[in-house]
């Protein structure tokens, strides 16, 4: 599958956005690490025969602990209502590997999809955003991810090249 690589500018123009009512965002903090596997495990499918839950919390621990760039904690956030955790940001400053863009970089947004559509994504990414060092942000998207090319547009991101 085939991706894109897209980056905002920093400050960003657009507006907070505020959590819908009952909605929490918080920092991601270590304690968060399992629920917060969990959630995105089952945010794609839970099950789909290509990954587990362990993979799931083994991959977030790496994230945490370094392997994928250091962790912007201002920027990594968790989403709430009461102890259920609905969608996270995970973001990244200068993430390795061939092709990667220095400075922040969204590693991981999700939203469980009972939850999809209802603004929880557009204020994570906002307050990811807000609290980023520098005057750029990237992410990579897949091509065929319809919604998230369209939330991204809407919050300032472009195709970079």
């Amino acid at each position: 599958m085939s991706s894109r690589l897209l980056v905002a500018s920093l400050p960003s123009t657009v507006p907070a956005a505020a959590a819908p009512d009952g909605v929490v965002v918080s920092r991601l903090t270590e304690t968060d690490i399992e629920p917060v596997a969990d959630a995105y495990w089952r945010s794609w499918g839970g099950g789909d025969g290509e990954s587990t839950r362990a993979d799931a919390i083994g991959d977030l621990r790496r994230t945490w602990a370094g392997a994928h760039g250091t962790l912007l904690r201002p920027a990594s956030l968790v989403a709430r209502r009461g102890d259920e955790v609905l969608g996270a940001v995970v973001c990244v400053l200068d993430p390795p590997g061939p092709g990667a863009q220095r400075g922040p970089f969204v590693t991981d947004l999700f939203v469980l999809p009972e939850h999809r559509r209802r603004g929880i994504g557009r204020a994570l990414m906002a307050r990811a955003m807000d609290a980023a060092p520098g005057d750029r942000i990237a992410l990579r998207v897949d091509d065929d991810a319809q919604a998230a090319l369209a939330l991204y547009a809407s919050i300032g991101f472009r195709v970079s090249g």
